[in-house]
């Protein structure tokens, strides 16, 4: 049986987990937007438009890795 310590240590260290979790699923989605605004300065169907938009869903795909860890807790 976990003593009441320990208990209180894991409920800080999963609270933490949480919080570092968001952080970076906010800084996701932040990186995100920019390439959005990047892409729509470019001329549409160009390479550069391209890579943007692979880089986009890659970053979206790693918010929502993130948020899931949030969610779950």
């Amino acid at each position: 049986m976990a003593d009441k310590q320990s208990t209180q240590t894991h409920a800080k260290f999963t609270r933490a987990a949480h919080i570092t979790h968001a952080e970076e699923a906010v800084t996701q989605v932040v990186y995100a937007m920019s390439i959005i605004r990047l892409i729509a300065a470019q001329d549409v169907g160009g390479p550069v438009v391209e890579n943007s938009l692979d880089a986009v869903i890659e970053i979206l795909e790693k918010a929502e890795t993130e948020l899931v860890e949030v969610c779950r807790g």
